[in-house]
C-alpha cells in the first residue's frame, strides 16, 4: 500500500520486531501491535499533551456557545480535522476527527488560507473551485475578497457550502506569526443568526488568543501539530 519494496520493508519489520513494538504472528504470517507500542502510547496519554490543552479549551467554547466545536490544520489542498468537542444539542453537525475537506469551502480551510499569497491559493487548485452544495464558492475572484476580509478581521465563515443546512465559523491560531491551526464553531442554519455569530465571535477569538498563549509560552512552534503542506 505504501509503494515501497518488501526488501525495503523486512529489516524494518524485524528491527520493530526484535524491540518489541509489533508481534509476529508465525501461524497467520501476520503482525500485530506490540507491548512497546502499547507502553510508549499510554505514556503519551498520560502525559499533558498540547491537544489535552486545547481540548479543554474546545470544551469551554462549546459550553459558552453550546454548538460543536473542531480543530483543524492544513494538509496540502484540504484542512485536516484533528480534533472536536460535540455539543449536547440533539440536532448538530455529524462530524469525525480525520476527515478531509477542501480549504476554499470551509471556515477552517479559509482561516488556514488567507496569510497565504493568493497565487499559490490557486495553484492548489488546478482544475478550478468544485462545487459541493449550490452554496459552494466556485470563483476566485469571491475567494480572494473572503480572505482579504480574514486578513483584516482575523474572522472566517462558510455559509453551507460543504453542507447543506450547517454555517460555520472559524478563527485562525497562530505561532511566530504563522497561521498553523484554525478553530471553528458549527451551528444547523436554522439556529445561525446573526446575534448567534455575535454570541460566537468572542468565545473564538478568546480560546483562540488563550491557545496561541500556550504555543509561546511552551516555546512550540508552527511544527507543533505536525502540519502538512505537501
Amino acid at each position: 500500500q505504501i509503494g515501497s519494496p518488501k526488501t525495503t520493508v523486512a529489516p524494518i519489520l524485524h528491527t520493530m520486531a526484535t524491540r518489541n513494538f509489533i508481534f509476529f504472528q508465525k501461524d497467520s504470517g501476520l503482525y500485530t501491535t506490540g507491548i512497546s507500542t502499547y507502553l510508549a502510547g499510554s505514556s503519551y496519554h498520560s502525559e499533558k499533551s498540547i491537544m489535552q490543552f486545547i481540548k479543554s479549551e474546545m470544551e469551554y467554547a462549546v459550553h459558552e456557545t453550546n454548538e460543536i466545536c473542531q480543530f483543524g490544520i492544513r494538509s496540502g489542498s484540504s484542512v485536516l480535522y484533528i480534533a472536536k468537542v460535540d455539543s449536547r444539542e440533539a440536532i448538530r453537525l455529524v462530524s469525525s476527527v480525520g476527515k478531509r475537506l477542501p480549504l476554499y469551502c470551509t471556515a477552517l480551510g479559509k482561516a488556514l488560507l488567507y496569510q497565504l499569497p493568493f497565487e499559490t491559493v490557486k495553484k492548489l487548485y488546478p482544475d478550478g473551485l468544485k462545487r459541493l452544495t449550490e452554496h459552494t464558492i466556485t470563483d476566485f475572484d469571491r475567494l480572494k475578497d473572503e480572505l482579504e476580509m480574514i486578513n483584516a478581521t482575523k474572522f472566517a465563515y462558510e455559509k453551507q457550502e460543504t453542507t447543506l443546512n450547517i454555517c460555520c465559523y472559524a478563527v485562525p491560531i497562530c505561532c511566530n506569526r504563522k497561521t498553523i491551526a484554525s478553530l471553528s464553531i458549527s451551528v444547523p442554519s436554522f439556529r445561525d443568526s446573526e446575534d448567534k455569530a455575535e454570541r460566537i465571535r468572542p468565545v473564538l477569538k478568546k480560546v483562540g488568543n488563550t491557545i496561541e498563549q500556550y504555543l509561546a509560552e511552551n516555546h512550540l512552534d508552527e511544527n507543533a501539530f505536525g502540519i502538512y503542506e505537501e
